[in-house]
């Protein structure tokens, strides 16, 4: 159980930190186009461009770190309310859920990636799998962080179990 918690840990710190340097790099990007739209009058035409991809891709990853955080399929208030061993079968049935509804995100995104090979963008000249390919990764990351979720909630029951 260790192990898992310490992976779960190393994954999320360099999950974390990506989408704050992303961020921290969409600002900086941002500042620098409306200095040189405005101020030099000779915008950067790639600027939108990269952003744009780069936001995709924080997003995604970013879903990931709130799927970790049990952000998105949560309602607290409610679940409090219930015995302990329906707030772990709830915890996992939802969890399974979202499981199916990522394989499927998943599945559509490779889709998708492998129906954009060959094309490039526009400005930046890079291949659209690039970009594109922050779909599936990011399904693939929250697909773990749920499993995880569901391996650390059997463990909290045996242990629960044995005390």
């Amino acid at each position: 159980m260790n192990k898992i918690k310490k992976f779960e840990r190393k994954l999320l710190f360099i999950e974390e930190n990506f989408v704050v340097y992303s961020m921290l790099f969409l600002i900086i990007m941002q500042i620098l186009q409306v200095f040189f739209r405005y101020i030099l009058s000779n915008p950067l035409a790639w600027v939108n461009e990269f952003s744009s991809l780069l936001f995709v891709w924080m997003i995604m990853i970013g879903s990931a770190v709130g799927v970790q955080w049990v952000e998105h399929f949560n309602v607290p208030f409610i679940e409090e309310k219930f015995p302990t061993k329906l707030q772990r079968f709830n915890k996992v049935f939802t969890s399974l859920l979202s499981i199916l509804f990522m394989v499927y995100l998943l599945l559509f995104g490779i889709e998708f990636l492998l129906s954009t090979t060959g094309q490039i963008t526009a400005n930046l000249g890079i291949p659209v799998e690039i970009p594109y390919s922050a779909i599936p990764i990011g399904a693939f990351l929250m697909i773990v962080h749920l499993l995880i979720k569901i391996t650390l909630t059997y463990f909290e029951a045996k242990q629960a179990k044995e005390n």
